[in-house]
């Protein structure tokens, strides 16, 4: 397959299916799509459960962005998180 030839090279491609002809690799095969299938599941019920926090940041994000509509009136300051150049150093007392 042109997919795994653009991926892998010929011995790479050899080592892998000696691998899945190993009981440890017999079982990745059956055990692989279970154990994608539940990450999948623990993700989504992440993403849920925190839907409206990362709503929240977006919108945030998305406002600090946006140009204002014309003859709006202007946005709140935007807190610059910018570090501050350090001070010059004091001159010398003689």
């Amino acid at each position: 397959m042109k997919l795994y030839q653009d991926s892998y090279t010929p011995e790479e491609l050899q080592a892998i299916l000696a691998f899945y002809a190993t009981p440890a690799g017999l079982k990745t095969l059956t055990t692989m799509p279970i154990i994608s299938q539940k990450a999948t599941q623990m993700g989504q019920k992440y993403a849920a459960k925190n839907q409206e926090a990362f709503q929240g940041e977006l919108r945030a994000i998305f406002q600090r962005y946006q140009k204002p509509a014309a003859g709006a009136p202007p946005a709140e300051a935007k807190q610059d998180l910018t570090p501050a150049a350090p001070a010059p150093p004091a001159p010398e007392k003689k």
